[in-house]
């Protein structure tokens, strides 16, 4: 595994590290699946609901040739293509990552 391909968000390291329950979510129900703005907000909910029920919310998909585990709202955008109203992002180009033919 190359490390440098990997974000993993401090909140999912330290539940991670501290053995607590985590949830892993994938972008692709919101970038493949619903229509976007409902998309964004189907995605908080789901975080909502992993955290509702004591566990920490992992949603995963790759942005800017990186694995980003633990996405926060800002990149759930960037995956949708909808205008993010931040300057917080880096400078990155999404890709798909296609399924492989058999």
């Amino acid at each position: 595994m190359n490390a440098a391909r990997w974000r993993i968000a401090p909140e999912v390291a330290q539940a991670l590290a501290a053995k607590q329950a985590v949830v892993a979510l994938e972008t692709t129900v919101v970038t493949h699946g619903l229509p976007a703005p409902e998309g964004v907000q189907v995605a908080r909910d789901m975080e909502a609901l992993v955290v509702a029920a004591g566990a920490t919310p992992a949603t995963i998909g790759v942005l800017g040739g990186q694995v980003r585990v633990g996405t926060w709202a800002v990149y759930l955008k960037v995956w949708l293509k909808v205008p993010v109203e931040t300057a917080v992002l880096p400078a990155a180009s999404w890709i798909t990552v296609p399924r492989r033919s058999s």
